[in-house]
This record gives structure tokens, sequence and C-alpha cells, in this order.
């Protein structure tokens, strides 16, 4: 997979997101599959979770509790790599996002 020091960034500032309104955050992980040809890098955590009207707009300029920049950058910044983002949580488990790495991403035997 390639990737530049922006995806640090990005995971900075999930890290920071989870510390910061997690609540009741005891756990964080962070792991890679691929799954039909598909790659996906999964965040998650076991903090609270945002309401769903909130969710529906978790990737807007100005949404969240902080500056509301945050999930707005890292949707841009994975627009930029050729990936996608989503919000895949379920009520009561905190909060997951699933990155999709495009097929040019993809490189065998290759680290981030």
């Amino acid at each position: 997979m390639l990737a530049d020091s922006t995806l640090t960034t990005m995971f900075h500032n999930l890290i920071d997101n989870s510390l910061k309104y997690g609540q009741k955050l005891t756990n964080i992980k962070v792991c890679n599959c691929t799954y039909k040809g598909v790659n996906k890098i999964v965040y998650e955590d076991d903090g609270c979770r945002n309401d769903p009207e909130t969710k529906k707009h978790l990737f807007d300029k100005g949404i969240g509790r902080g500056t509301g920049y945050g999930l707005y950058l890292i949707k841009r910044t994975c627009e930029i790599y050729g990936w996608k983002v989503h919000e895949t949580g379920q009520a009561g488990r905190g909060t997951r996002f699933e990155f999709t790495t495009s097929a040019r991403q993809q490189l065998k035997n290759t680290e981030v």
C-alpha cells in the first residue's frame, strides 16, 4: 500500500478524537484485511458513539464537537488517495471507520 505522512496525521486525528470524545473509551483497534480482492483498513474504538442524526453528516465541514474539521479533512485525504471512508459502528459498540483502498493502491508485500 502506498501512502505518505498524511496517513500518519489521519490516524493521529482519529486517535485524538477517540481520546477526547470517547468518554468510556478503553480500547482502540486498527487492522487491515482483504476480502474478495478489496482491501480495507478498519479503525474502531469502544467509546461513545455519535447520535444517528450527526452520523448522517459526520464528514461534513463544521460538524462535530470540536472544530468540525477533523473528519472532514480525513474524508478529503481519502479522496486524494483514491480511498473511500465510511463510519459503520453499531449502537452501543463505539465507532468504526472502514477505509476501502482503491485497486491502484494495493501492492503485495508492502507495508505502511
